[in-house]
């Protein structure tokens, strides 16, 4: 009976020590996780401000260089005009767009406001996206009559033509993955914020 006793003793004391063990290694991997999801947040959140960034300095750099490359192609005046007010145009938008959500506010512990600013965002950013799209595929389309009539032949009008919806495909594929990336990010930020909300 004694040596029963014992026995249930040391294995009482052998299920406390594994608990215990067991508890300090749950507890090490939640701090593990709320680091790599905190790390991944601002990751997510840097995502979006380079967005804002490289949005501007591209924006700014294409202003520069068309009429450089205007000159160098001796396109007409009007159409170099046209894409140039085009391309300011949409980094002003880029500009005030960014400039009306408050990124601070999703690391601050306003969780719910700072869930609905993003749905907010990402919705505006896709519209902003398709808009500006649907706008630079209009401005493209409108200069092919351009384009034909300065070609001395229809082949090399034609050749022309088809650089440039090559080049529109490029810029297309290279924007929706880019774009995807900025979504994903909102996506992920929205997902953080919803589920520290419950």
């Amino acid at each position: 009976m004694n040596d029963e006793h014992l026995e249930i003793t040391e294995e009482l004391r052998q299920l406390r020590e594994d608990y215990s063990t067991l508890k300090k290694e749950l507890e090490r991997e939640k701090i593990v996780n709320e680091e790599l999801l905190d790390s991944t947040f601002k990751r997510n959140v840097r995502t979006i401000m380079g967005d804002k960034k490289l949005s501007i300095i591209a924006g700014l750099i294409a202003a520069f260089l068309l009429p450089m490359i205007g000159f160098l192609f001796a396109a007409p005046f009007k159409y170099i005009a046209i894409l140039e007010i085009y391309v300011l145009a949409l980094t002003s938008v880029y500009i005030l767009f960014y400039k009306k959500y408050d990124f601070n506010m999703i690391q601050s512990f306003d969780v719910l406001n700072a869930s609905r600013m993003m749905k907010e965002f990402k919705k505006s950013y896709t519209h902003m996206i398709f808009i500006s799209w649907s706008v630079a595929i209009a401005i493209l389309v409108s200069f092919c009559p351009m384009i034909i009539k300065a070609w001395s032949t229809p082949l090399k009008a034609i050749c022309a033509i088809s650089f440039l919806v090559i080049v529109l495909f490029v810029f297309l594929f290279l924007e929706y993955h880019y774009s995807k990336k900025i979504i994903d990010s909102c996506d992920s930020i929205i997902k953080r914020l919803d589920n520290c909300n419950e």
